[in-house]
């Protein structure tokens, strides 16, 4: 999409020195997800946060398999039974 283009756009202008991480706040379906993430495989990122709706652990587990690029999930607790 234009707005992921701009976004790596933004990452590649970043100093060399500096590292980030990416959270995506579930904005992803998994071919989206893959394709979003090999790129930032390229650019060495930290981690990729909340690729995909956290209801999907085995898509994120698919995700992890194709990417380099750690995958962070777990930090949405949506109940108190959670």
């Amino acid at each position: 999409t234009p707005e992921t283009g701009a976004f790596l756009d933004s990452l590649d202008d970043l100093p060399p020195k500096i590292h980030y991480a990416v959270d995506a706040l579930w904005r992803f379906d998994l071919d989206e997800a893959t394709r979003f993430g090999r790129e930032l495989d390229q650019r060495s990122a930290l981690w990729f946060e909340a690729p995909l709706l956290p209801e999907n652990p085995t898509e994120h587990a698919e995700l992890a398999r194709r990417l380099r690029t750690p995958i962070a999930i777990g930090e949405s607790y949506r109940t108190r039974f959670e």
